[in-house]
């Protein structure tokens, strides 16, 4: 939680920089720190690079949470859109059956009409 964070860095550098290193895998880092070794690093360059790139790798995994978290609202505001144009479909449609019982309705009263007239017409 943020409030752990902050009560652990305590705004110094060296608090934020052992909040990280505590959430590193120290296996990464030892790893690391014989890689660079290997390579001719002195062991301070050496921890200082497996920090670095541990890191960098806490940061990656923090993005790729972040692109997920992206996803999934994605995934949410595209249901609720589809879901939004399927009540629109739904009233419009409902709204077509309407206008089509009305138009029956009118053709219906014009065809009386056109009987009444015609009965008028012909004396019956």
């Amino acid at each position: 939680a943020p409030e752990d964070v902050a009560k652990k860095t305590e705004g110094s550098k060296e608090g934020i920089l052992r909040h990280m290193l505590d959430n590193l895998d120290s296996s990464v880092v030892q790893a690391a720190v014989d890689a660079a070794v290997r390579q001719g690093a002195d062991i301070v360059d050496a921890k200082k690079a497996a920090v670095v790139g541990g890191v960098a790798g806490m940061a990656a995994a923090a993005a790729r949470k972040q692109e997920q978290d992206a996803n999934v609202l994605h995934q949410e505001i595209l249901d609720l859109q589809c879901k939004k144009w399927a009540a629109k479909h739904q009233r419009l449609t409902d709204m077509e059956e309407v206008l089509e019982a009305e138009r029956r309705s009118l053709l219906m009263e014009r065809r009386d009409s056109y009987y009444k007239r015609c009965r008028y017409w012909l004396g019956d």
